[in-house]
């Protein structure tokens, strides 16, 4: 390979760098991360919420004081987040024998925290396993129906390849009686890109607002808090490589201006990666004229 001149040396390094790694640069100042928030996975009014959860398990992972693999964040979304330059603070809040427990903020401009986080690491023993639940099932992928993310305004959906198992295209009104909310389907990356704890914390939050398929509708929505549980270790994630996911998503209750929203992650040979559960709040859509 040719190597580039000196002065085209950063933009290459740039280039090479798969666009969630690039979105999740963190720079280490000593006593947290520097970074910046581009618009590479942008939502309606912010980045998406995932690419959030994947910059501070960046910082997790990168920070020196480490101890073990990520068994659970939690990822509390306070403000919006603008373009622009972003700070991470992170402090071990104490260290035992079998656990880490970490404090996190997310902060721009003034020091007010736009998220806060919690975070757990652990070493994770050798110990007897049970595993009960069982992945859902799929039809033939040939049957699954691409998410069309090219006509979404939102470029973080382009970032990711979907293929569910019903899709119902969004319509200007609700439909007239609530659908199901479960889904299940594969997704990867887009580019493909082998999986680790960053991208699993973004997978997290990969699927629709379930209110959206529940009333078949747009409406204004954002998630309040989510959690992440790890079940896998850094072996199990390289084993996943770049294959598609199987995910699923479901929610229990829509009441009162809030829904949870559950999701499950799968590998390929059957392994539960992760799980999370997040609650979100929705407001009824304006009722346009017939």
């Amino acid at each position: 390979m040719q190597r580039a001149q000196d002065g085209d040396a950063g933009q290459a390094v740039e280039e090479a760098l798969h666009p969630l790694d690039a979105a999740t640069q963190l720079t280490w100042t000593g006593d947290g991360f520097t970074g910046l928030m581009t618009r590479s996975y942008w939502n309606f009014a912010g980045p998406y919420g995932g690419l959030t959860a994947a910059l501070l398990m960046r910082a997790l992972m990168q920070h020196p004081e480490r101890r073990g693999d990520p068994i659970a964040l939690t990822v509390n979304y306070c403000a919006t987040i603008a373009e622009g330059p972003l700070r991470i603070r992170l402090r071990a809040a104490r260290t035992n024998r079998s656990t880490q427990h970490w404090f996190l903020e997310l902060a721009q401009g003034d020091d007010a925290p736009a998220i806060t986080a919690t975070a757990i690491c652990s070493a994770r023993p050798e110990t007897w396993s049970h595993r009960p639940a069982q992945p859902p099932s799929l039809p033939p992928e040939a049957e699954l129906v691409r998410f069309p993310w090219e006509k979404s305004p939102c470029a973080w959906m382009a970032r990711y390849d979907v293929r569910l198992d019903r899709y119902t295209p969004l319509a200007p009104q609700p439909l007239p009686e609530p659908v199901a909310g479960a889904q299940t389907g594969l997704m990867r990356d887009e580019p493909p890109r082998p999986l680790d704890f960053v991208s699993l914390a973004a997978f997290a939050d990969c699927f629709f607002a379930r209110v959206f398929v529940a009333r078949g509708t747009l409406m204004p929505v954002g998630t309040i808090s989510m959690t992440t549980w790890f079940h896998a270790t850094a072996e199990a994630l390289a084993r996943q490589g770049a294959a598609p996911l199987i995910g699923h998503a479901d929610t229990r209750v829509y009441n009162h201006g809030y829904h949870d929203q559950s999701a499950e992650l799968w590998s390929q040979d059957g392994t539960l990666l992760a799980t999370s559960h997040q609650l979100v709040y929705f407001r009824d859509p304006p009722v346009r004229p017939a």
